[in-house]
C-alpha cells in the first residue's frame, strides 16, 4: 500500500488518487512526499566569478565583434595569435 502522505497529497493538489495520476504527476507528489531535493537550474547557481570578471568577459565579446566587423568594413583579415 502507498504512503498516506502521497495519497493525501495527490487528493489535496490535484483532487484525485494517487493511483489515477500520470507517471509526471506521479513524479511530482514523489518530490514532495519524500522532500526530495532537485537539482538547481544553472542559471541560479553562484557565479565564482569576480564582478570585474563578470564584467570583462561581455566587455571583451563586444571588442572582439567590433574589431572583426571593422575588418570586415576594410577588407582586411584579423590577425590570430596561431601564425608563425
Amino acid at each position: 500500500m502507498l504512503e498516506e502522505p502521497h495519497q493525501e497529497l495527490a487528493q489535496q493538489l490535484l483532487g484525485c488518487r494517487y493511483e489515477e495520476l500520470t507517471p509526471v504527476q506521479r513524479s511530482v507528489i514523489d518530490l514532495i512526499a519524500n522532500e526530495t531535493p532537485t537539482g538547481i537550474d544553472p542559471k541560479l547557481k553562484h557565479d565564482e566569478r569576480s564582478f570585474g570578471d563578470r564584467l570583462a568577459d561581455p566587455a571583451k565579446r563586444l571588442e572582439i565583434q567590433m574589431a572583426l566587423r571593422a575588418h570586415r568594413l576594410l577588407g582586411t583579415r584579423p590577425v590570430t595569435g596561431d601564425r608563425p
